[in-house]
């Protein structure tokens, strides 16, 4: 079951055009600007987008001209992602999968502690803040990493909302879901 709703998100973000998917990550980039979470955070850990996600290239430059710590997720080959502080676009390089990955050295791996904001990538997400991803369980384990007061926010667009996600016990819910149509908080007191 999982299998085929992914399938069919995938294929709805695809489907949107390119000058859609640019205005909309527009819009949704403002509307993380003016967040508050977003304002006091140091530490931003942010993916790098593909595939037609919500585009990241604008919320890294403001969280580097802001003078925040920006930290990208690596995928590595045991399952996990490892944790990347990058402080220029010449920190990465091209993966084996086609996607900008950050270079790993030995003095750019923070501890998850040390993240207050994480702006998260999926497939699809529901009402209730629940989010599927690309099937490999990366961000669950992740999540499970990061402290407790961590804001787990998720960028998507309206094609990738749906009522309700089939939920097995792994599966982690977000603080915030932003589209560009509207923002759903889970977590009180954010805004």
């Amino acid at each position: 079951m999982k299998k085929a709703i992914r399938k069919a998100f995938l294929q709805a973000r695809k489907d949107l055009p390119k000058d859609i998917v640019q205005k909309h990550s527009a819009i949704i980039t403002e509307k993380v600007l003016a967040k508050s979470y977003f304002q006091k955070a140091q530490t931003v850990m942010i993916y790098m987008d593909f595939r037609k996600e919500v585009a990241t290239k604008a919320l890294i430059e403001a969280c580097w001209a802001a003078g925040k710590k920006v930290v990208v997720p690596r995928v590595m080959k045991e399952g996990q992602l490892l944790l990347i502080s990058i402080e220029s676009f010449e920190d990465f390089e091209l993966s084996s999968f086609g996607i900008l990955e950050p270079i790993p050295r030995a003095d750019n791996q923070p501890d998850a502690a040390s993240i207050d904001l994480v702006l998260v990538p999926g497939v699809a997400f529901d009402e209730e803040g629940y989010r599927m991803g690309y099937g490999g369980g990366f961000y669950d384990r992740l999540i499970l990493r990061f402290r407790e007061d961590v804001v787990l926010c998720a960028l998507a667009f309206e094609v990738q909302m749906t009522d309700k996600l089939p939920v097995e016990p792994h599966d982690q819910q977000m603080d915030v879901v932003i589209t560009e149509a509207r923002d759903l908080v889970f977590t009180p007191g954010l805004v």
